[in-house]
């Protein structure tokens, strides 16, 4: 399960290792701590992830963003609270490409760019590690 964390939004997506693909799935809002911990582990409990993958984002010259101390609060939560593995992956420019997924595809507007940066992180993932 792969995971664009944002502090108002996260985008969700799952995969498989089999066929080293993933789909968006969701974005879970983040109105409180515990709201966004219960929509995360509905659906930990229905799709039973063997891992997680998290983005974690760099600026161009490769230093980390401002948000890599929330991003490995996060991890830490995940890690403690499903005792599984999680593994973290640049994802530099993902919620960018995200967007780009859909205009050079000709479709309609990806309205939920969140989950789609989540399914480019966990693509990225699955193809340097199946």
């Amino acid at each position: 399960m792969g995971f664009d964390f944002g502090t108002k939004r996260i985008g969700v997506a799952v995969g498989q290792t089999t066929t080293a693909t993933a789909q968006a799935l969701t974005t879970v809002t983040c109105r409180t701590r515990r709201s966004h911990w219960q929509a995360i582990g509905e659906l930990i409990r229905q799709w039973q992830p063997d891992a997680f993958v998290v983005g974690w984002p760099t600026h161009a010259d490769g230093k980390d963003h401002a948000l890599w101390p929330q991003i490995e609060a996060f991890c830490r939560q995940l890690s403690s609270r499903w005792h599984r593995p999680v593994y973290k992956i640049n994802e530099h420019l993902s919620s960018f490409e995200a967007e780009s997924y859909a205009r050079d595809s000709h479709r309609a507007p990806v309205k939920d760019t969140d989950s789609t940066a989540a399914q480019i992180i966990l693509d990225s993932w699955l193809r340097q590690n199946s």
